[in-house]
């Protein structure tokens, strides 16, 4: 069984309720960043799971200074768009959730037409108030971050990771 980090329990506890099915086998996942990028999500999980494109009303999709992942804030006015993954397996919530950073926190959020539940990683932290874009990573950026990834997905992969950073 994969390690549950206590992020990912607190927001199954709260998305679910005690004694109910895990998050992790339950939940969406609402991605806005680089877990767009289908590179990106298949070095991780090893595969691109189902989606649909959605829209997170009254969200910022801002840059955080000197990384190329954004952050995902409250902003009256502004829509995250993104997308709503579902069919995570435990395995799969359990890497996702050890590869973000632990400055996120994991919260639900509803989304729009049609209101769907579902979790995602809210930054609570410094960031810049511009819109980040994908579109905007340059091939060395992208290059870079899946080369970042590959090399953590190994050491996740060889149990070099500690949970709970």
């Amino acid at each position: 069984m994969p390690h549950i980090s206590d992020r990912l329990a607190r927001a199954n506890f709260i998305v679910s309720g005690p004694g109910e099915q895990s998050s992790a086998t339950t939940s969406k996942l609402f991605a806005y960043g680089t877990l767009t990028l289908d590179p990106v999500i298949h070095t991780l999980i090893d595969r691109v799971p189902n989606y649909s494109e959605v829209t997170l009303s009254d969200w910022a999709t801002v840059a955080i200074p000197g990384v190329v992942y954004p952050g995902l804030l409250p902003q009256v006015g502004r829509n995250s768009f993104g997308r709503l993954y579902s069919g995570l397996t435990v395995a799969e919530w359990a890497l996702l959730d050890a590869f973000e950073n632990p400055e996120y926190t994991l919260e639900r959020v509803v989304l729009d037409s049609p209101a769907i539940s579902a979790l995602t990683y809210v930054w609570r932290h410094q960031a810049t108030s511009a819109e980040w874009s994908a579109a905007d990573l340059t091939t060395s950026d992208l290059a870079g971050y899946l080369a970042t990834c590959r090399r953590w997905r190994f050491r996740y992969s060889a149990s070099e990771y500690t949970p709970d950073r």
